[in-house]
């Protein structure tokens, strides 16, 4: 008994497997063959399938002072101070029009309204002494 169901069931699945392939093979081919889709004429005369993510305002600029941008230089820093273009500052101090934020031990962070400068030492190599052998 369990030989015959287990035949029944071998054979079936091998006509239906068959059946199945043949299916997939009739997929295939119609797939295969070339779609008529929209001419290039009538794809300009579409509307963009893509919404914009803001409208788009006109604007124009009368009268805009782009602000110049100073160059700083940062010379020293001891005792929570620094040394910028020649004058010494500490924490919360105005530097032109910039407002001393943070001095650390390598460099330190000006603001002005939305603008953030951080300036750094620098360590120049002619500044460095190194001795290679014994004198």
């Amino acid at each position: 008994m369990k030989k015959s169901t287990l035949i029944v069931c071998l054979l079936s699945s091998l006509s239906f497997g068959e059946a199945g392939t043949q299916e997939i093979d009739r997929m295939i081919n119609a797939i295969k063959h070339p779609r008529a889709g929209l001419p290039l004429e009538g794809l300009s005369l579409e509307t963009s399938p893509f919404k914009p993510y803001m409208a788009e305002i006109n604007t124009t600029a009368v009268g805009v002072n782009k602000v110049e941008e100073r160059v700083f230089t940062l010379n020293a820093i001891m005792n929570h101070r620094a040394y910028i273009d020649g004058k010494w500052y500490k924490k919360d101090d105005e530097v032109a029009d910039y407002v001393l934020r943070f001095v650390g031990t390598k460099g330190v962070v000006m603001t002005r309204e939305q603008t953030v400068m951080k300036l750094f030492l620098n360590k120049k190599d002619q500044d460095i002494f190194t001795f290679k052998g014994e004198r």
